[in-house]
């Protein structure tokens, strides 16, 4: 089984910074943020003590009183609980964050119908619905949102969104300040990110863990023609920088790519743990081996490689996991490689023949 990244990942999410208009909209916000929080607490417990969805519905409407507010409360409720059940946990009982959650339609005026997103001269007009008065004039929490270098990207979504070509679902959380969450086909994404285009014939399978990525280069025939291993075990540890932990992360596998370009590689492949028989792939047999699995940014990583490799132009498919570290195993034995590098070669097999199945 094989499947082409942009079908597994259609929507990339921008962030930019909201300013409410007034102290007023940003107490109105600040209290619309709590309820809805508040609804999704209620429809996640009653989702969990196996009622309908229906009734949950009926428990977040009674809090929201608005029929989208309460649909985007449902449809995250549903999330929560597919993650605990991933993690053989339960849902969180405390609320400690706030948030708000609108999705969106393309059939919707401005693409979504209770935060809307409209282009200014510099900064982009943000509407958002207050569903808890019956007065027009306070119906709406005005206020501007600053994308920053996503500027270009989120005024040619809200210009499609005004034909009715295209919808985004927005997210707005406080953390200090508040932020806008957009979702953009990744498309649109690509055309204005997009750093260049590769010409090669070759193949490259990598292996992501918790401190490595490993990475091998084979032609078409499957001969291994370079293995290479970027390591980033000490920006993992507990209390090391988030920020610069990352960053050192970006520039590590960065620099797999830059060898993949100079090896003539046109096509990546790589685990496809977003979805094995229905359920996210987390590796261990235990619940506190899911966890920590979980816990590290292993989705982030995978999903910033293929956004990354789909900016240079590479060709991104991801392959089935099943076996691969079985299948490494005896290759590496063979050929005298590490288990993870190993690994990586098999998953480039598999992703060659896979293609040759098409």
């Amino acid at each position: 089984m094989i499947r082409n990244a942009l079908d597994v990942i259609p929507f990339v999410t921008v962030k930019g910074i909201l300013f409410p208009k007034s102290e007023c909209d940003k107490e109105k916000l600040l209290l619309l943020m709590r309820r809805f929080a508040w609804a999704c607490r209620r429809a996640t417990t009653i989702l969990w003590n196996g009622f309908s969805v229906k009734e949950a519905y009926n428990g977040a409407y009674e809090i929201l009183n608005d029929y989208v507010y309460s649909e985007s409360a449902v449809k995250h409720a549903k999330l929560i609980l597919k993650g605990a059940k991933v993690n053989d946990g339960k849902p969180y009982r405390k609320q400690r964050k706030i948030y708000l959650i609108s999705r969106g339609s393309k059939w919707e005026k401005h693409g979504n119908r209770n935060v809307r997103i409209i282009r200014g001269d510099t900064f982009f007009s943000v509407n958002v619905k207050y569903p808890f008065t019956n007065s027009r004039e306070g119906k709406w929490i005005e206020g501007t949102a600053d994308f920053g270098a996503f500027n270009p990207i989120v005024e040619e979504l809200t210009a499609l969104a005004e034909q009715n070509l295209e919808g985004y679902t927005a997210r707005i959380i406080f953390n200090g300040k508040f932020y806008v969450h957009v979702s953009v086909p990744v498309e649109l994404y690509l055309n204005h990110t997009r750093i260049g285009y590769v010409r090669g014939f070759r193949f490259a399978g990598f292996d992501v863990n918790s401190d490595r990525c490993n990475m091998a280069i084979a032609g078409s025939d499957g001969r291994i023609v370079r293995c290479e291993t970027a390591w980033f075990s000490q920006v993992v540890q507990h209390g090391y920088p988030k920020d610069e932990a990352w960053n050192e992360i970006v520039l590590e596998v960065d620099r797999l790519f830059r060898i993949a370009k100079g090896y003539s590689v046109k096509t990546l492949f790589f685990e496809d743990l977003f979805s094995v028989n229905g359920k996210r792939d987390v590796r261990g047999n235990s619940a506190k081996s899911r966890r920590k699995c979980s816990m590290f940014m292993k989705s982030k990583l995978l999903t910033w490689m293929i956004l990354r490799g789909l900016k240079h132009g590479f060709d991104v498919y991801l392959v089935n996991p099943a076996k691969t570290s079985t299948a490494g195993e005896v290759i590496g034995r063979r050929l005298g490689l590490d288990r993870h590098t190993s690994s990586a070669y098999a998953i480039v097999l598999r992703g060659i023949n896979a293609l040759k199945c098409l």
